[in-house]
């Protein structure tokens, strides 16, 4: 019984560890039911329930969890993390100020303290509590990122910008605060330093040390020519599926320049799609068995390489979808009313990384759902890991026209075939949003937290994707007036049913 247990537990936390969430869940689940009032284990259940985006099923499993010890700072501080995802703001405050009142020194969670405060849309106290850590702690990092995190919403570019600065005066071996630097710069178009300071992104380093290239100098990082005749180019993925798709656009001009052939290595799941594509001529699956190799460059450096510094930015790579996939995503959407329209309104990573990135991206939801209920057509839910109340809130919203794609997520030449289909995506930014620029999609970008570099800082649309609009709450994060504007825009700008549904491939 005692082996069972452990087994189950160690079983969990090793799904956990490999962001396989619901597999963790069952395997925490397994073990409680041999102990039902073991608080770690609820907990844990709390954790992978989160992490799936059920947030109220998360609440209430860490609830139960504080019901039974009431002193561990770091539950207060999930349940802080679970109530705020699911809009529940000043409930996740109070959660996160017990966390702190139990271990005052609690890095994360006084991080999450000071997001919630910003969500609440209560600037000058997150300003405050930053600046008083500042003020005994010059270079914590939470809080630095925190001041510049809260000044950038603000729409203090120029400070959030010094913040970093300063900070990395203090400590300038910190790649986090660099990284944040190089994404603030590059959202102000302020490309030739901020892809210098893109090279220190911790995903980089973490890459090349797997990989034994410890001894990959960003100061010293050689520019490539201008002309590559007869060369060959060997480009690396890395970070997540909308960065690789993002960065391998600049494979066009490694190919301009002359280069004689270009070798990709990506996720797996991108293979089949990039290589249609025609760019590359050959992919194989990324690692860092590769890296060893110098010749393979991560391709998130590219742009500094390159010096691409604007204006003739390059375009989305094209990604073409599999002729089978696009019949058979057809034939399920036969008879649906037209448009079809997709919808995400969650993304990005879950607290407890450091800066700009690794915070989630995600809409007031029944805000969002009200907005749904507005729109025309059919609406497709390509978001993933939507909780039940979620779809049922949007089908209360839109009866009969709420059909739900995520399972898609875990089946990307699917997810692509799809998008090849719909007439308007609406969302936050996410891969999915990479591959639906990748088959000559216009999107609605709802950017619902500091503004990735992709997306710009200021204006309506972004550079790097032509003919996407893009949608800011502004300081006060009024959503309403976002969505009132996405309403008025649809009704002038969906286009043609079936004017994009071209296959690519076998």
């Amino acid at each position: 019984m005692i082996g069972d247990f452990a087994a189950r537990v160690q079983q969990g936390l090793e799904h956990l560890e490999r962001e396989r969430f619901a597999e963790a869940e069952q395997a925490f689940r397994a073990a409680l039911s041999l102990n039902p009032r073991d608080d770690q284990l609820l907990h844990l259940v709390g954790v992978a329930q989160l992490r799936q985006g059920r947030a109220e099923d998360a609440a209430q499993s860490v609830q139960r969890a504080i019901s039974l010890t009431k002193r561990k700072a770091d539950y207060h501080n999930t349940l802080g993390c679970a109530l705020r995802d699911a809009g529940r703001i000043d409930e996740a405050i109070t959660s996160f100020q017990r966390a702190l009142k139990l271990a005052p020194d609690a890095l994360e969670a006084r991080f999450n303290f000071g997001q919630a405060l910003l969500q609440a849309r209560r600037y000058a106290e997150a300003q405050a509590l930053f600046g008083r850590i500042l003020a005994v702690n010059p270079t914590d990092v939470e809080a630095l990122a925190g001041l510049a995190r809260a000044q950038w919403i603000a729409g203090e570019f120029e400070s959030a910008i010094a913040v970093l600065r300063d900070g990395i005066a203090h400590i300038p071996q910190h790649r986090d605060l660099r990284f944040s630097l190089g994404e603030l710069l590059l959202a102000l178009g302020e490309y030739e330093a901020g892809w210098r300071e893109y090279l220190e992104r911790p995903p980089r380093a973490r890459m090349l040390d797997q990989a034994g290239r410890r001894s990959d100098d960003t100061a010293t990082l050689p520019r490539l020519p201008a002309r590559l005749e007869g060369r060959t180019l060997k480009l690396h993925g890395e970070q997540g599926i909308g960065d690789e798709l993002f960065f391998l656009r600049f494979a066009a001009e490694l190919r301009a320049r002359g280069a004689v052939r270009i070798e990709a290595a990506v996720d797996p799941r991108l293979a089949g799609m990039v290589s249609r594509g025609g760019m590359v001529d050959a992919c194989v699956e990324k690692g860092p068995h590769l890296l060893r190799d110098p010749q393979w460059l991560p391709v998130g450096d590219l742009p500094y390489l390159l010096r691409s510094n604007g204006p003739d930015l390059p375009p989305p790579l094209r990604l073409a979808p599999l002729d089978e996939r696009v019949a058979e995503l057809r034939a399920r959407l036969a008879g649906l009313a037209q448009p079809l329209i997709g919808l995400t309104w969650r993304g990005g990573t879950l607290p407890g990384t450091v800066g700009f990135r690794g915070l989630l991206k995600a809409l007031p939801f029944e805000s969002f759902a009200e907005l749904a209920g507005g729109l025309p057509g059919t609406l497709l839910v390509l978001q993933r890991y939507p909780c039940p109340a979620e779809l049922a809130l949007l089908s209360a919203r839109a009866p009969g026209r709420v059909v739900d794609f995520s399972l898609l997520n875990d089946d990307l030449e699917g997810m692509l075939a799809l998008l090849a289909q719909l007439d308007e995506y609406v969302g936050v930014s996410n891969a999915n949003m990479h591959l639906y620029a990748g088959v000559g999609g216009r999107g609605k970008v709802l950017i619902a937290g500091v503004a990735e570099f992709r997306w710009m800082a200021r204006g309506v649309e972004s550079p790097w994707f032509p003919g996407f609009k893009v949608y800011r709450p502004g300081p006060e994060r009024d959503w309403s007036t976002v969505f009132e504007q996405v309403l008025r825009d649809l009704g002038t700008t969906t286009r043609a049913p079936g004017a994009r549904t071209q296959g690519g491939g076998t």
